[in-house]
């Protein structure tokens, strides 16, 4: 067919069913044309989702601040009662009475510091009974007796 080859230069052959060069950058301008146009359409949809989301948000915002305002109203009444609850039973400035449930009154009536009370009960009972001039007495006194006479010697 007459095709001639210079040194340094390679033969190009077009194979059937490959699209050449010039078709296949039209291919992908094509491509990146539906692209573009696809990213488009998703970020127009985006704004106005979020431009409706602004319109909702704005119309419910004057509740919202009425909402939060009344919390701290109500924070800072509970507040202003626990400090005078402590104050009054001779608490420092600053500590607050904190809230107890039913389940906390029980355990704290439950639990004893130091000795039980009917054993206190038990022992005066026992010390109302006893007599001075009794024999453990008198037998712990001649013992302390013996004792300081012993350590004089």
């Amino acid at each position: 067919e007459g095709i001639s080859i210079q040194a340094g230069q390679e033969e190009v052959v077009d194979a059937p069913g490959v699209p050449t060069a010039s078709e296949t950058s039209s291919l992908e301008r094509l491509e990146k044309a539906a692209s573009g146009k696809q990213r488009a359409k998703t970020e127009i949809e985006e704004l106005q989702a979020l431009q409706q989301l602004n319109s909702q948000t704005t119309l419910e915002d004057a509740n919202l601040n009425a909402k939060i305002r009344k919390s701290f109203r109500t924070d800072r009444k509970d507040k202003r009662l626990k400090k005078q609850q402590a104050s009054k039973v001779g608490w420092r400035d600053g500590m607050e009475w904190l809230n107890s449930s039913m389940e906390d009154q029980i355990l704290a009536k439950e639990k004893t510091y130091g000795q039980a009370r009917s054993m206190e009960e038990q022992r005066f009972l026992k010390v109302r009974k006893s007599s001075i001039f009794d024999h453990s007495a008198k037998s712990s006194s001649r013992q302390r007796k013996r004792r300081s006479s012993n350590q004089k010697s």
